[in-house]
């Protein structure tokens, strides 16, 4: 299940800008992963808690404030839209 998720948070971001798709990659893992669960919300231990250096810290967290992501500018096509259309994927009714 871990590899599905990576997969599916990387072909979220690879489509940013250098620099911002990693650190935004991070940005989500930490909260796929449940980490800001035991640090009450606070961002920043929440990712040092999931192994980032403190550079690597740094830069998801301005990532996440000042970083440009724009996810509602999505094409037909686009990786987003790819894999949730993969098996297993679907309308709950």
């Amino acid at each position: 299940m871990t590899n599905l998720t990576i997969d599916v948070l990387i072909l979220l971001t690879q489509n940013l800008p250098v620099g911002t798709n990693l650190a935004l990659l991070h940005f989500l893992w930490m909260l796929v992963t449940g980490a800001l669960f035991p640090t009450r919300g606070a961002i920043i231990p929440a990712l040092k808690s999931i192994g980032l250096s403190d550079a690597a810290t740094r830069r998801a967290w301005v990532a996440f404030r000042k970083g440009a992501w724009p996810f509602t500018q999505r094409k037909p096509g686009s990786p987003a839209k790819k894999c949730f259309c993969g098996p297993g994927w679907g309308a709950l009714r």
